[in-house]
Order: C-alpha cells, then sequence, then structure tokens
C-alpha cells in the first residue's frame, strides 16, 4: 500500500522534510502514487522506521508509532524538566553561599550564635543533599 509523504510523516512520527531527506540520500525510497504525486510503500517505511510495537494477524499488520503529539509532548516535558534543572542549580548555589555565610558566623562569633549557625549549617547541607540527589535521580531517568 503506498500513501503520501504527509501520512507517512504522521505515522513514524517524523516530519515530511526528514522524509525528502531520507529519499535524497538513498536511505528511503519515494514511489509515486496514482495521481502523480510522491509517496512511500508502506513496507519501504517499515523498512527503515520498525515498529516500536507490531501485531500481525492473518491478513493485517498493525503498527504503533509514537503520533506528532506524543512526540511534542514529550519535547515540551524535556524543556520544562531542562528548566527545573537549571533552577534546582540555582537554588544549589544560593544554598552553597548560605552555608559560606554561616561559616563566617561561626567563626567570628560568640560560642552561642556559632552553635545556632552550625545547627542551620547542618539543616542547609542536609537539603543540600537532598536537592542534589533528587536532580541525579531525575537526571538518570
Amino acid at each position: 500500500m503506498i500513501v503520501s509523504i504527509k501520512n507517512a510523516s504522521e505515522i513514524v512520527g517524523v516530519t515530511r522534510s526528514t522524509l525528502q531527506r531520507q529519499n535524497d540520500n538513498n536511505i528511503l525510497t519515494f514511489t509515486t502514487l496514482p495521481d502523480g504525486s510522491p509517496g512511500i510503500d508502506l513496507s519501504e517505511l517499515y523498512r527503515v522506521y520498525p515498529p516500536v510495537n507490531a501485531t500481525a494477524t492473518s491478513d493485517t499488520y498493525v503498527a504503533e508509532y509514537p503520533n506528532a503529539l506524543e512526540v511534542s509532548k514529550v519535547k515540551s516535558l524535556k524543556r520544562q524538566l531542562e528548566l527545573q534543572h537549571k533552577q534546582l542549580l540555582q537554588s544549589e548555589q544560593w544554598l552553597l553561599g548560605q552555608i559560606d555565610k554561616l561559616n563566617e558566623i561561626t567563626q567570628t562569633s560568640e560560642p552561642i550564635i556559632s552553635e545556632q549557625a552550625a545547627v542551620k549549617r547542618t539543616r542547609l547541607r542536609s537539603l543540600l543533599n537532598t536537592i542534589v540527589n533528587w536532580i541525579r535521580s531525575l537526571l538518570r531517568a
């Protein structure tokens, strides 16, 4: 079965220009639809873009590809994650600055103030470690 370039791009979740570039680079071969416009035979499309999940029955073949909406959602979530990562790194820098300030207070203050600063410093370090571990777990996912 031959489908239009537009339909082929929607089936596999890539742009039409990507398919055109692959045709130009002899990775993918276009054919001609009955109306004379360019198209792609599904077997050729599946050769270059194997289905993620596929089921075959006696006379049908069902392929699952991420659709354009799913790809768009993933890109949006990735941008959000990158923004949150940047914000967490900024928070980490701020917390490190607060620890440095507490260290200065500890060295120049009276013992009672030094004890309070040490408690705050310990809390800040704990919070900082929690944030760093959370960032690392996000980056691993």
